[in-house]
């Protein structure tokens, strides 16, 4: 992995705690709007492009299928709710 990628998390770790800790305001205001954009320029560039349909896919098994099994529980043990 790249030794930058690592110190500008690191930084960016840092400017996170430098923002809570309540500073003058237009410091806290620019690291606020420094640290976030950091972190999402950083995990763009980590992440794998995909295809969309694979993401779909990939997501549907992880995310939705978990969702609806949660729900059907919660709707066999809770019924509907009309009797809240």
């Amino acid at each position: 992995m790249d030794f930058s990628i690592d110190c500008a998390r690191a930084m960016g770790i840092l400017f996170v705690v430098a923002g809570h800790a309540q500073g003058p305001w237009p410091l806290e205001k620019a690291i606020y709007s420094l640290h976030m954009p950091l972190f999402f320029l950083l995990s763009g560039h980590l992440s794998n492009p995909a295809p969309l349909y694979q993401l779909i896919i990939k997501k549907s098994k992880t995310l939705l299928a978990p969702f609806v099994l949660t729900a059907l529980v919660s709707f066999l043990c809770f019924g509907n709710g009309s009797w809240a």
